[in-house]
């Protein structure tokens, strides 16, 4: 199933070598839901990039409001890009 990891958008415009080969650790905070986690974010009035995980029911514990603690560290399947990125590339089609 599809998760997508976020990350505060100024780690990854200081150092962009961040934006590829990364993923999210063993305990990170993923969502399962990319409409949930736009809502998420966009209330923290913090910018975001984000990266998609393909991961096992079993490898993750499912949390409420469409999030999740993964079990394992997890490579990305993609390179962390600006949220705004995702929607434009993604839509509804895609990410839900």
């Amino acid at each position: 199933m599809k998760a997508w990891k976020h990350h505060i958008a100024e780690h990854f415009e200081e150092d962009h070598s961040l934006c590829s080969n990364n993923g999210a650790g063993n305990g990170a905070t993923v969502f399962t839901d990319f409409t949930m986690m736009k809502l998420y974010l966009e209330q923290t009035g913090q910018r975001w990039y984000i990266a998609e995980l393909d991961i096992e029911e079993h490898e993750m514990i499912r949390l409420d409001h469409g999030m999740a603690t993964i079990l394992l560290d997890k490579d990305a399947v993609s390179d962390f890009k600006p949220l705004e990125e995702w929607e434009f590339q993604c839509g509804r089609s895609s990410a839900e």
